[in-house]
């Protein structure tokens, strides 16, 4: 089934694989697909298409998914982009992973954003439900800006 708006979306993941089943599942539900393999090529394919949503893998090699959201968080052009973090560990995991490996803020403690995540091996039809409702709102489920954790 084809979504009604053709919807941008970037995929950050380092796996090969994983890029070719993202788009090739994205694509055929009407998406436009682009795909980044870490942190370097996003910058670039941010300026050729400013996308509506990234899925970005979580535990992506180099400063990490954490980083680039907050990169992201930092200029204004690509604030309204919604981002979903897709790893292999749940959620409760990742977050813990992230206090302790992640960024601080000037008080000392970790800074943690609220994203929806999705768990790998993906489930076509839970991230099917998570990328519709970001898109539906222009916000991951019932966040502001998309901070929230679904």
């Amino acid at each position: 089934m084809s979504e009604i708006k053709k919807n941008k979306i970037l995929v950050v993941d380092p796996e090969k694989e994983q890029q070719r089943f993202l788009e090739t599942l994205l694509t055929s539900r009407g998406f436009k697909v682009f795909l980044a393999d870490g942190e370097a090529s996003v910058e670039r394919a941010l300026k050729k298409n400013l996308p509506d949503l990234m899925i970005v893998d979580a535990l992506m090699p180099g400063e990490g998914a954490l980083n680039l959201f907050l990169a992201l968080e930092s200029r204004p052009e690509y604030r309204h982009i919604q981002m979903i973090f897709m790893s292999p560990i749940p959620l409760t995991s990742l977050y813990f992973y992230h206090k302790i490996t992640g960024p601080r803020n000037e008080t000392g403690e970790p800074i943690l954003p609220l994203v929806s995540h999705i768990q790998k091996p993906i489930q076509e039809d839970e991230l099917l439900e998570v990328i519709r409702e970001c898109l539906k709102k222009q916000s991951c489920p019932a966040g502001d800006r998309g901070n929230h954790v679904h």
